[in-house]
């Protein structure tokens, strides 16, 4: 059975026919009363070119058609650029016209069977993660497994850094999964939620 890289792995949920993907929790901050953002960046925190560009893509797609203004980062600088030089890259966004930044990260993956499953992560809080990078997994075999993604959405306010809400959520990888090139679904889940909690148009 071929091997992959569960990291890899969990960015191709984008394009795969998963058997369930739900979002776990979510958590707003309870001092913001700002309302809804203005602008967002969509930044996916990958090394992995293809994936980064495929995932912002259609996140920014979505919120721009449901009237939400979005857009990609990265053609406006790379994550090495952006570890290097973190304040460049926030005044890069600000720039461009965002108020907030929407980071989607890998927090977690758990490859098993019937007889053994992890838990879900909890959250993480630093303003400091928007540019650091996602940890990359030691290699796993597929086999009749099955992979539990989790992947974290977070939106923050550009100008103070402060976090306004966060969702995680879990995305279910077998290996007989039909790929597809969408990720409506799971953008969607969360999109709504947004725009529940009042921090998005």
């Amino acid at each position: 059975m071929k091997i992959l890289s569960i990291a890899v792995a969990a960015l191709t949920l984008a394009f795969c026919g998963c058997a369930s993907s739900s979002v776990k929790q979510t958590w707003k901050s309870p001092s913001y009363n700002g309302g809804p953002v203005e602008k967002v960046a969509v930044l996916v925190m990958t090394g992995r070119d293809f994936y980064r560009q495929a995932i912002e893509n259609h996140f920014a797609a979505l919120l721009n058609g449901q009237g939400q203004s979005a857009f990609i980062t990265h053609n406006l600088f790379t994550p090495s650029a952006a570890k290097a030089d973190r304040e460049a890259a926030a005044a890069r966004l600000r720039q461009s016209g965002a108020d907030s930044v929407l980071v989607v990260r890998l927090v977690d993956s758990a490859t098993y069977s019937q007889q053994a499953r992890g838990g879900a992560p909890e959250f993480t809080s630093s303003p400091a993660e928007i540019y650091s990078y996602l940890g990359m997994r030691s290699d796993a075999s597929w086999n009749s497994f099955q992979t539990d993604v989790y992947i974290e959405s977070t939106l923050y306010k550009l100008t103070s850094g402060e976090r306004l809400w966060s969702g995680l959520t879990r995305t279910v990888l077998k290996e007989n999964a039909d790929p597809v090139a969408k990720i409506e679904p799971l953008a969607k889940k969360l999109f709504t939620l947004m725009r529940q909690d009042g921090v998005i148009h």
